[in-house]
């Protein structure tokens, strides 16, 4: 007859730390911004709203209304400042497009990753 050992499963695996969540996880992921431990639906930080995410390279969320982008902060969710900005008449939160190294030549819309400055008229210009 094998040795059967009693094994508390609550010591073993760790709650979701999302609100409306609680799923008890055997292999929780660690959110490396708020260093909070969660399962794996809400593991993103988008999935769980994590407010210690600041993310460089997500995309803006563009107005349904004036189709102008939406500028975001770390504070508050997209929807609610996509609605923030519609209820100021979609003059709020509009973030400015960078044009990063565009090539300054007439008709020409070229863009590099590293750019070509003249020393003359220090102004960008593409390899062509």
């Amino acid at each position: 007859m094998a040795n059967s050992q009693n094994v508390d499963l609550m010591a073993v695996g760790t709650h979701c730390s999302k609100k409306d969540c609680k799923r008890l996880d055997f292999l929780p992921f660690k959110c490396d911004h708020c260093h909070k431990e969660f399962c794996h639906l809400h593991h993103e930080p988008r999935e769980h709203s994590c407010a210690s995410f600041i993310s460089q390279d997500r995309i803006l969320p563009a107005c349904p209304l004036c189709g102008k982008m939406v500028a975001l902060s770390a504070n508050e969710t997209i929807n609610d400042q996509v609605e923030r900005h519609i209820i100021s008449g979609c003059t709020q939160l509009v973030a400015e497009k960078r044009k990063r190294n565009q090539c300054s030549q007439v008709n020409c819309k070229q863009r590099t990753l590293v750019p070509f400055t003249c020393n003359a008229c220090h102004k960008n210009f593409c390899v062509k």
